[in-house]
């Protein structure tokens, strides 16, 4: 048997001339004129989007792509052009393409391309309208909403020679709106916003009947990683191809445009399972985190969720890393994301000249995109930070920026938590916070930082019991992520406040060891420390805090702290008084 030619995944676009053997007939010298102008601005179109033409058939050009959104910005670009050039002239002169996008496997091969892929592209050409693109459904879905296009599902169209139904969409132009379909909606570059795509599940089993888990099991992780609003989740249906999954990572990362990948596999035994997770940089193919569950048949849906918010709470910190180092690491011009995630970087780290650095990223985010939500929420939220780690409280900058987080969040979750937090511990009122916070959690049940700044808001208000829920579930959440030292602190207070002292004591040096520079641990660990009548390790504890915060005393932190429930207050600050704190 004679080895298969070699194949390789690619966007094809087709584009023809509607009508040429009609033009061509009434002025055949205009027509070749024209159509030659016209061939030189398509090829133009198609090399300046990273395209490659591979042949033209008299009035038809064929072009490959490595990325399918290339193709497409192509192909766009190319009927916005010519719909001007053809502006001026009367209909039955004008010199209109129609133009097909398919995303498929070609043969390579004596500077041509070949195959199934290229045949759908020239059916999806014949289907689209003078002047109009039609694509495949896989394009549609690569796209995702990296550009600004309107579609229109046109059915499962039957083509020649293709044996499958092919799902078309026609490209909805909207000129009369003056609107490019190749403005992005968030303006976001994919060579700057962190990108992701799921792949299909590998089956292990041999089992064919067990194949709706590995499906079930990607579908599942696709809608909670849509969750987190600052990178984008490529749309499934093509991440769940089984034919883009069996590519090298680089080149699957190439045709989607994304980041990161995250696959693994699915193997059943008798009424056990065991599920592999593994998330793979796009760019280089490297692994970059990986992990094994197993469980019990009859608990699937149980243990679908359960994967979902391991990984969810692994991956989301881990890919924050990633992306900080390469912020860090940028040179020239950086993005408003790029300042975020270096600021993210020092706020970390608690350390005071590190929180004034944070602050004037912070800014420069701002000026490069003044409606930056995120930014603004995270400003709110230093301005928190300011008061236990002893750079004072500067509450209008805190409210105003608090305020403008929750007004452009539009759907970000992340900014709606920063700013709810903020608008409760400024204004007093952890219950006011507390409205745009469990928001966020309906948004994002599985953001760590939105459970953390919970169950500080609930405790602040007197409820240490649901705080505890709330500090549980972002440690859980959150085992890989630097920022955990805040919740294991604030999971200290609520046992404190319930009068768990000796468990207090624990979770408050977790802390400590976490974060040293984080004030709030010191407070919880002196004070419980106290009730446990360890009072040489409290007054050790606050000569440390002391250290840090110099002229601190029980009097200012009573001025200060937002846990100002009357029994909690009194049993903190007479903990503190007993432990060495000064009360003057």
């Amino acid at each position: 048997m004679e080895d298969r030619l070699p194949r390789k995944l690619a966007a094809i676009l087709y584009a023809d001339v509607a009508g040429y053997s009609r033009l061509t007939r009434e002025d055949e010298d205009a027509t070749h004129r024209t159509l030659s102008e016209y061939l030189d601005l398509v090829s133009s179109a198609i090399e300046s989007n990273r395209g490659q033409v591979m042949h033209y058939a008299g009035d038809a050009v064929l072009a490959k792509f490595d990325a399918v959104v290339d193709a497409m910005s192509s192909a766009v670009t190319i009927q916005e052009e010519l719909k001007d050039r053809n502006g001026g002239l009367p209909d039955e002169h004008k010199v209109q393409f129609r133009i097909g996008v398919n995303l498929g496997d070609v043969i390579e091969d004596r500077g041509d391309i070949y195959g199934d892929g290229v045949n759908v592209a020239a059916r999806l050409e014949s289907l689209a309208e003078p002047g109009g693109i039609c694509i495949s459904d896989a394009v549609r879905s690569a796209v995702g909403t990296k550009l600004d296009i309107d579609y229109k599902f046109i059915g499962e169209q039957e083509v020649k020679n293709i044996s499958e139904p092919v799902r078309t969409y026609k490209v909805q132009m909207e000129w009369e709106k003056g609107v490019s379909p190749l403005i992005s909606v968030d303006s976001v570059d994919s060579e700057d916003e962190p990108s992701m795509a799921v792949l299909p599940f590998s089956d292990l089993s041999g089992d064919s009947s067990q194949g709706h888990l590995a499906l079930g099991l990607a579908e599942e992780l696709v809608a909670t990683l849509g969750c987190i609003p600052w990178f984008f989740v490529s749309a499934p249906t093509v991440s769940l191809s089984s034919e883009i999954a069996k590519k090298p990572k680089t080149q699957i990362g190439k045709i989607l445009g994304v980041r990161y990948l995250i696959g693994g596999s699915v193997q059943t035994s008798r009424d056990k399972v065991r599920i592999v997770v593994h998330l793979t940089s796009a760019e280089n193919g490297q692994q970059i985190w990986a992990e094994r569950f197993n469980g019990n048949q009859d608990d699937l849906f149980d243990l679908q969720d359960h994967i979902a918010r391991t990984v969810i709470g692994a991956i989301e910190p881990k890919m924050l890393q990633v992306e900080i180092l390469r912020a860090q690491a940028k040179h020239g011009s950086l993005t408003a994301f790029d300042y975020y995630l270096r600021a993210l970087a020092h706020i970390r780290t608690m350390d005071q000249a590190d929180l004034k650095q944070a602050l004037d990223l912070l800014r420069s985010a701002i000026d490069a995109n003044p409606q930056y939500a995120a930014a603004h929420g995270l400003i709110a939220w230093l301005m928190t930070l300011h008061v236990p780690q002893g750079l004072g409280f500067d509450a209008e900058t805190g409210l105003i920026h608090a305020q403008k987080a929750i007004e452009f969040s539009q759907g970000d979750a992340d900014a709606l938590s920063t700013g709810g937090y903020g608008l409760g511990y400024i204004n007093h009122d952890p219950q006011a916070g507390l409205v745009y916070v469990q928001e966020s959690l309906k948004l994002n049940p599985n953001s760590a930082r939105a459970h953390d700044f919970a169950g500080w808001l609930l405790c602040y208000a007197g409820d240490a019991d649901a705080g505890l829920v709330h500090f549980d579930s972002s440690i859980n959440l959150s085992r890989i992520d630097s920022f955990t030292f805040r919740a294991l602190a604030g999971k200290a207070f609520s046992l404190f406040f319930l009068g768990h002292f000796e468990e207090a004591v624990e979770f408050a040096k977790r802390s400590l060891v976490a974060n040293p520079n984080f004030t709030a641990c010191h407070r919880v660990l002196a004070a419980a420390l106290a009730r446990c009548n360890q009072r040489d390790e409290a007054r050790t504890t606050v000569e440390d805090l002391l250290r840090r915060v110099p002229g601190l005393t029980v009097a200012r932190f009573s001025e200060e702290t937002r846990f100002v429930f009357p029994s909690y207050k009194k049993i903190l600050l007479d903990s503190l008084r007993q432990a060495g704190l000064p009360n003057e």
